[in-house]
């Protein structure tokens, strides 16, 4: 999961979190056993918080595996 692109004036809706559920159950029933994101060290703008928030996905059950210089990276068991 790489990306999320949700209106300014929809922000706060809960609609990054509806999809990053979606993903997680499509993947699963696509037969992937783990799912992967890249959300940023630190704050952001909105522009370049594109890959979602941290907390997004520590909510879903997500885990921290790695890191960049940039960015963690994060993965769930399907």
């Amino acid at each position: 999961m790489f990306c999320f692109t949700v209106a300014p004036g929809m922000r706060g809706n809960g609609i990054a979190e509806r999809l990053l559920r979606r993903v997680c159950e499509d993947a699963i029933q696509d037969g992937y056993s783990c799912i992967e994101s890249y959300p940023n060290k630190g704050e952001s703008d909105m522009y370049y918080n594109y890959v979602g928030p941290m907390p997004l996905y520590q909510k879903l059950g997500f885990i921290i595996v790695g890191e960049t210089q940039q960015r963690y990276i994060m993965q769930k068991n399907l």
